[in-house]
Parts: structure tokens; C-alpha cells; sequence
């Protein structure tokens, strides 16, 4: 058996993630507010390049975005 040792720290959350990069975007995609507050890495998130746009997410989910 295998270890899963990334747990959601969110109350309620019983998410477990294998690498803390994947652990990082599920918190940044379901739980934002706590991820601003708690600093959590984004280095996976790229920002519209819209002004007035504020979505953020995957750089290969761009383009979809923008279409």
C-alpha cells in the first residue's frame, strides 16, 4: 500500500494528494481564500492577461479560458 501523506488542511476538506504541488492547486481551486491567507505557493497559476479579468489557473488551461 501506498502513503498518501498530503492532506487538505481546510476543515472539512478530505482531500489527500500524493505531491504537494497537486495538494497546492486543489487548494488554490476549491479553497482560494484560505490559500491567499495561508501564502500557499501558486507557481502553478497564470493570471488573464485581461485587465479586468481576475481568473487564475493552469497555464495549459489558458487558451480555454480565453476562448
Amino acid at each position: 500500500s501506498h502513503e498518501i501523506p498530503f492532506k487538505c488542511p481546510v476543515e472539512g476538506c478530505t482531500i489527500n494528494m500524493a505531491e504537494g504541488k497537486d495538494l497546492d492547486r486543489h487548494i488554490w481551486t476549491h479553497h482560494p481564500d484560505y490559500a491567499q491567507e495561508k501564502n500557499i505557493n501558486d507557481r502553478d497559476r497564470t493570471a488573464c492577461y485581461w485587465p479586468w479579468c481576475r481568473w487564475r489557473g493552469r497555464s495549459d488551461n489558458l487558451k480555454r479560458h480565453r476562448d
